[in-house]
C-alpha cells in the first residue's frame, strides 16, 4: 500500500525544539530589552497595576520542599487516581465486538507499519505478530502517479467503510477512543485528496536528504538479522533517491518546484554531506553499534566491510545523483513566498496543520490563540518584573545546581511522583553522541523505541561529556520525566491499541512534551515560584512567536518586511532575525505549531478541567496520559465530557 505522501518523510527521532540552534542571533531570553518596547508600553499604560492571567501549567505547592535524596515531601498525601480505562463500561459494552475491533485495528497498524522498512524497524520489534512481510527490503518511495494515488484513496475510504461497520457504543473507552482517532485520521487524510504536489520531500532544514543520514546512523541492531536488512537498505539508497527526483519533476511540470534560493540551500546542505564521505559516521560510528550483539571477530568484520561498501558505493553516489539532478530544476518555480501564495497552498497548508499538530482549529483560530497566549506571558513578565526587578537576575545567574543528565533525571522522577501517575522502572541509558553527528541532532533527544517491545530506552545528549548546557534540566524534563520516555513508556504500558501510535500526530507527542518541559521550572530547587514563571513565560513568548510568524508567511502572506515589523516589538536586530525566520520558514511550513499550539491545546483543555470543584492534577495527568496519541479535540470530549 503506499502511504500519503506526507507520511513518507516520518521523523524517526522525537526531538526537543532547538530554539537556540535555530534562531541564530535570536535568543531564548528576551526579557533584557522587553519592557522598553513599543508593545509593552501600549499594554501597561492602561494596565500597570492588573495581575497576570492565572497560569494553567502544573505549579507545585513548594519547589524547594523534595529532597531529591529522599523523595520525602511535607504534602498531604494525593487522592487516589483512575484512570480513564478503568471505568465502567457502557451498557451495550460487547466482548465479541471489541475483541474483533482489536482484531482490525492490529491489521490496520501492521498495513500501516509495513510500507517501508524504516518505518517497520522503528515502530515494531516482532513484525511477525501484526501480519508483517518484512522480506521485502524497501523504502517507502515517493509517487505522485494517478495510479498510485488512486490505490492510496481507495484505501482510506475502505478503512473508513470498514471502520463505520463496528457499534460505537458496544466499545470499551478504549475502543471508543481509538474509533475517534482513527476517524478522524481518515477524514483528514481524505482532505489532502489531490494536493500531494505541494508537499516538498526535500529542503535544507529537515528534508528527507537531511534527515536520512541520521535515521540511519540510529538504526538500532536488536538481533544479528537486523544487520543485513540494513545493508540492504543503505544499498537501496540510489532507487530511493530517483523516487524522489521523479516526483520533483512532476512538482517542476506543475510549477511548484521550491524557490531558487531554498534550491541553492539544500544543494549546499548535501555538498556538506557528500565532502564529509571520507569520515562519514555512517561508517565511523557502525563498529560500535555492533558492540551489543554477541558477534565472531569475523562476522564483525564482515559486516563492517559490507557497511563501508554500501555506504561509499550506493549512498554517497546517491547524493551526488541529487547534486547532478536538482540544478536542473532551478527556475522551474512559478510561485513566491507562503504557501498561500500557491495553487491550493491554502488547503495544503490547512490540512498540514490539521495532519501535523492534531487540532481541528483552523489557522485563524490558531493565530488567535497565539495572539492571546504571547500578550498574556507578555503581561506576566512585565507585571512580575514591575513588582520584583531582582527578578532579571533568574536570566543573569543560573537557576540550575546540577549540569549532570543521570541526576537531573533522578532529580525529576522523585520530583514529579506527587503530580503524575506511576509507571514501572523503565530500562535507559544516556549517551553522548560522536562529534560526527553534532552537527545534524539536537541537544538532547529521545529515541523512540518499538512500541511492542522491551527494549532499552536511549536519551542522546549532544556534547562533551560534563559540557551541557545550564538547562540540560529543563531539557531532559521534555525528553525524559514527565516527558517523551516517560510518555511513551506510559502508553506501552497501558495501551491496548497500537493504531493509536501509527496515527498519532507530532503536535500530542510535541505538545505534551513542551507542556510537561514548560511545567518543569517548578521542580528546580531554590527557584521561587515567580523566577519559575518568568522563566516560564519567556520560553513560551519565542516558541509562540516563531508558530505567529509561520502563520503569518504560510496562511496571511507575509513577506520578509512584514515578519520584520512584527518581531521588532519583541527583538533586538530584528532585521537579521527577519530573513533567518522568513528562510527558515518558507522551506519548513508548520514546524512550530506542533509545539506551540500543541502545547496551548493541552493547556486550554486543563484550563477547562479547572472549573470542576474536584479537579485534581494528577487526575488530569492520568487521563491526558490515557489519550495519548489521540487528536485534541478527541482528547478534550474524552477528559471534559
Amino acid at each position: 500500500m503506499k502511504r500519503n505522501i506526507l507520511r513518507t518523510a516520518a521523523l524517526l527521532l522525537v526531538t526537543a525544539l532547538l530554539l537556540s540552534s535555530l534562531s541564530g542571533c535570536i535568543t531564548t531570553a528576551i526579557l533584557a530589552g522587553v519592557a522598553a518596547t513599543n508593545k509593552v508600553k501600549e499594554e501597561f499604560s492602561s494596565k500597570e497595576t492588573e495581575a497576570p492571567e492565572e497560569e494553567t501549567t502544573a505549579v507545585a505547592e513548594d519547589p524547594e520542599e523534595t529532597d531529591p535524596e529522599s523523595g520525602e515531601e511535607e504534602t498531604e498525601e494525593p487522592k487516589e487516581t483512575q484512570s480513564a480505562a478503568e471505568e465502567t463500561e457502557t451498557a451495550a459494552y460487547d466482548p465479541e465486538i471489541n475483541e474483533n475491533f482489536l482484531a482490525f485495528t492490529e491489521r490496520v497498524f501492521g498495513e500501516l507499519m509495513s510500507s517501508d522498512t524504516l518505518s517497520t524497524h522503528y515502530h515494531v520489534y516482532d513484525p511477525e505478530k501484526y501480519g508483517i512481510d518484512t522480506s521485502e527490503i524497501t523504502f517507502d518511495e515517493l509517487s505522485a502517479s494517478e495510479e498510485d494515488l488512486k490505490e492510496y484513496e481507495e484505501t482510506i475510504l475502505g478503512y473508513k467503510k470498514e471502520l463505520e461497520a463496528f457499534d460505537y457504543e458496544s466499545l470499551d473507552w478504549e475502543g471508543r477512543l481509538t474509533y475517534d482517532a482513527f476517524m478522524r485520521y481518515l477524514e483528514v487524510e481524505e482532505e489532502g485528496f489531490g494536493l500531494d504536489l505541494l508537499y516538498e520531500p526535500l529542503g535544507p532544514n529537515s528534508g528527507i536528504q537531511a534527515m536520512l543520514p541520521v535515521e540511519l546512523e540510529q538504526y538500532v541492531f536488536y538481533r544479528e538479522s537486523d544487520i543485513p536488512v540494513y545493508i540492504e537498505l543503505l544499498n537501496q539508497t540510489p532507487a530511493y533517491f530517483e523516487s524522489i527526483m521523479k516526483f520533483e519533476q512532476d512538482k517542476a511540470d506543475a510549477g511548484l518546484f521550491m524557490e531558487d534560493d531554498i534550491l541553492e540551500n539544500t544543494i549546499s546542505q548535501i555538498e556538506e554531506f557528500v565532502n564529509a564521505k571520507e569520515d562519514s559516521f555512517l561508517i565511523t560510528t557502525f563498529p560500535e553499534r555492533l558492540e551489543e550483539l554477541s558477534l565472531s571477530d569475523s562476522d564483525r568484520e564482515k559486516y563492517i566491510e559490507e557497511n563501508e561498501k554500501a555506504v561509499l558505493e550506493s549512498v554517497y553516489p546517491a547524493y551526488e545523483y541529487l547534486l547532478q539532478e536538482l540544478p536542473k530544476l532551478k527556475g522551474r518555480n512559478e510561485h513566491q513566498g507562503g504557501l498561500c501564495n500557491y495553487p491550493g497552498g491554502e488547503e495544503f497548508y490547512a490540512y498540514l496543520l490539521k495532519a501535523t499538530v492534531g487540532s481541528d482549529k483552523t489557522p485563524d483560530e490558531m493565530i488567535d490563540m497565539l495572539d492571546q497566549a504571547i500578550d498574556e506571558s507578555m503581561n506576566t513578565i512585565n507585571y512580575l518584573l514591575r513588582n520584583n526587578p531582582s527578578l532579571y537576575s533568574v536570566f543573569e545567574n543560573s537557576p540550575y545546581t546540577t549540569q549532570d543528565p543521570n541526576l537531573c533525571l533522578r532529580i525529576l522522577q522523585s520530583k514529579i511522583e506527587k503530580d503524575w501517575p506511576e509507571i514501572p522502572e523503565v530500562d535507559y541509558a544516556v549517551k553522548y553522541v560522536d562529534a560526527s553527528l553534532r552537527e545534524y541532532l539536537s541537544p538532547a533527544c529521545y529515541m523512540v523505541p518499538p512500541v511492542d517491545g522491551d527494549v532499552r530506552n536511549s536519551i542522546l545528549i549532544n556534547c562533551d561529556r560534563g559540557a551541557e548546557e545550564e538547562d540540560i534540566f529543563i531539557t531532559l524534563a521534555h525528553e525524559g520525566y514527565p516527558g517523551h520516555l516517560y510518555q511513551m513508556n506510559y502508553f506501552k504500558d497501558n495501551a491496548t491499541y497500537m493504531l493509536r501510535d501509527a496515527i498519532g500526530t507530532g503536535g500530542f507527542a510535541e505538545g505534551y512534551a513542551t507542556y510537561v518541559e514548560n511545567s518543569a521550572y517548578d521542580y528546580v530547587d531554590g527557584l521561587s515560584k515567580d523566577g519559575a514563571e518568568i522563566l516560564r513565560a519567556n520560553a513560551r513568548i519565542s516558541l509562540y512567536i516563531y508558530a505567529r510568524v509561520d502563520l503569518g508567511i504560510h496562511w496571511e502572506g507575509w513577506d520578509v518586511d512584514d515578519v520584520e515589523r512584527y518581531i521588532s516589538d519583541y527583538f533586538d536586530g530584528a532585521e537579521e532575525a527577519a530573513q533567518w525566520m522568513y528562510d527558515y520558514m518558507r522551506a519548513d511550513p508548520g514546524s512550530y505549531e506542533m509545539y506551540a499550539v500543541g502545547e496551548l491545546e493541552i493547556l486550554d483543555i486543563e484550563n477547562e478541567a479547572r472549573d470542576a470543584d474536584d479537579f485534581d492534577l494528577k487526575e488530569f495527568h492520568t487521563k491526558l496520559l490515557d489519550c495519548a496519541e489521540a487528536p485534541f479535540e478527541v482528547i478534550r470530549q474524552n477528559i471534559l465530557e
